[in-house]
């Protein structure tokens, strides 16, 4: 036999379950990554962002350009 603290908290949580909006499920984009592009496709992301990037620097550091780090 439940008390009737315990009847009442049962009766709040089915409340608060009821009134709750499901979670949207969360697409994941795919992340970018510095191993599946080459060095010319991320100049062209980058001059398509319009992001200025000096074509001597290395992959690593077009990259990080690219993604804001």
């Amino acid at each position: 036999m439940s008390t009737a603290y315990e009847r009442r908290v049962r009766r709040l949580r089915e409340h608060v379950l009821s009134h709750t909006k499901p979670k949207e499920e969360v697409i994941n984009k795919p992340k970018l990554s510095i191993d599946d592009m080459t060095k010319e496709e991320i100049i062209n992301k980058l001059e398509g962002k319009g992001i200025e990037y000096n074509p001597r620097d290395k992959k690593e550091v077009l990259f990080n350009l690219l993604v804001g780090d």
